[in-house]
């Protein structure tokens, strides 16, 4: 269950919690969830403080603007590693494929003359899921 979905509603808007104890709670989990992500084996070296990363800077390229990753990691050797995450909370009405939009940015970033490209789809739940793209 997200940490949303716990969220008291009102005439369906989101409020906040109500007591400092529920607050510190919801704290608690959104620290122990980010801490999933930044040590999970597949990404934890994404987060290396000496490489330089680019988060959600849109891509233009002589036809037009093609949207961002969520975040780009470029190593000292050229190679670079595009992060996108992806909720597994679906949206009413929308359907979309994750895979096919990293695909998409990966093809755009060799196109600008990267030649080594890796995407990771990162599913966010109560469990880390990483897909290499």
């Amino acid at each position: 269950m997200s940490i949303v979905s716990r969220v008291e509603l009102e005439d369906g808007v989101p409020r906040g919690p109500q007591t400092a104890e529920h607050r510190r709670r919801l704290l608690d989990e959104l620290l122990q969830r980010l801490t999933r992500i930044v040590s999970h084996p597949a990404l934890s070296a994404l987060f290396d403080a000496s490489l330089r990363i680019d988060t959600d800077r849109s891509i233009l390229s002589n036809k037009r603007l093609h949207g961002a990753p969520h975040r780009v990691v470029h190593y000292p050797n050229g190679s670079i590693v595009l992060v996108q995450y992806e909720s597994m909370v679906s949206s009413a009405g929308v359907t979309t494929d994750p895979i096919s939009g990293l695909r998409y940015f990966t093809g755009l970033y060799r196109d600008m003359g990267f030649a080594e490209v890796e995407g990771r789809l990162v599913y966010l739940s109560d469990e880390v899921d990483v897909v290499t793209v």
